[in-house]
């Protein structure tokens, strides 16, 4: 069971959304203004690390986004703009660790 915290406002999401394992591991910290992702989203693997760290400005990614390995290593930096790849800074990803976009 995933324990999630957050807030709306007028029926959108608000701010910071934390999802915790049942332990109280975090799985994912997102943001939101005005029910649209914004700011810095985060994921972690159940055991810990970090997986992804996305970037958001009204809604899309925008900036440099990472994804990592379990055991830490950055296997895929990319720049976007409004939604899109503009830049791909390294990839290192095989088919078992492509992160889902």
């Amino acid at each position: 069971k995933v324990n999630i915290s957050g807030n709306y406002i007028s029926d959108k999401k608000e701010g910071t959304w934390i999802y915790l394992t049942e332990t109280g591991s975090k799985l994912r910290v997102e943001n939101y203004k005005n029910g649209r992702p914004e700011g810095k989203w985060e994921t972690f693997y159940k055991e810990g690390p970090p997986e992804s760290i996305d970037l958001y400005k009204n809604g899309k990614k925008e900036g440099r986004c990472k994804y990592y390995s379990i055991t830490g290593e950055l296997l895929y930096d990319v720049v976007f703009k409004d939604n899109k790849i503009v830049k791909t800074m390294k990839d290192k990803r095989n088919i078992n660790t492509a992160p889902k976009q």
